[in-house]
């Protein structure tokens, strides 16, 4: 209803990304797989499915699947009750959109915090999500961080044939970054970040 098809093929693609985003929040559609406590509804993958199936019939250009599935699944995943404290309630209340990359980076420490490198091809809403998920090579292991900020952060909008699912190139160079989880452990966490997404995805295709 906020963007029917017919003006979606012509409208700009940050734009069109936010049509009815706000009405899914205040729906608690956003939030509907995530814990209570972090502001959700505590439902499960059923409930959430049945969100993806709607929102693909009406051929929505909102991030839900890379902001509610791919990387809310992700920060509930890394079991870091401080970053899912701080990071969940922005993305249940559609104060925030996010992704997930693939691929990792390199990872290092600057001082008491860490700042990552990388390019990452074809990430799902790159060009606007406000948190990016990386992971990133250390010492320590393949390790999650959350990238925040513009520095460091270089965009590339690319073209798509279906335009419900925009995509961009990312570089960073030395982009800050906070630590996600236990380090070492993003490979799972990735892993069941993305069964989780490829299920909702089937159930888009219903």
């Amino acid at each position: 209803k906020r963007l029917p098809l017919h003006e979606m093929r012509h409208a700009d693609p940050a734009a069109a990304r936010r049509a009815g985003w706000a009405e899914l929040a205040e729906l608690g559609l956003l939030g509907i797989a995530v814990p209570e406590q972090y502001g959700g509804s505590g439902a499960g993958l059923d409930e959430q499915a049945i969100v993806c199936e709607e929102l693909a019939r009406e051929l929505g250009a909102v991030p839900y699947l890379t902001t509610a599935c791919l990387a809310a699944e992700a920060l509930l995943a890394s079991g870091d009750t401080s970053a899912c404290t701080e990071l969940l309630p922005g993305l249940v209340a559609g104060e925030l959109t996010a992704t997930l990359v693939h691929g990792a980076g390199h990872a290092e420490r600057h001082g008491q915090d860490w700042v990552i490198t990388g390019e990452f091809h074809h990430v799902p809403d790159g060009a606007d999500a406000q948190l990016v998920l990386v992971a990133g090579d250390t010492d320590g292991g393949t390790t999650l961080y959350a990238v925040t900020g513009s520095d460091g952060v270089h965009r590339e909008r690319l073209s798509t044939l279906d335009t419900t699912r925009p995509l961009a190139n990312l570089r960073l160079t030395r982009a800050p970054a906070r630590q996600i989880g236990t380090p070492g452990t993003a490979e799972p966490v990735l892993a069941r970040a993305r069964l989780h997404a490829t299920a909702l995805l089937a159930a888009e295709q219903a």
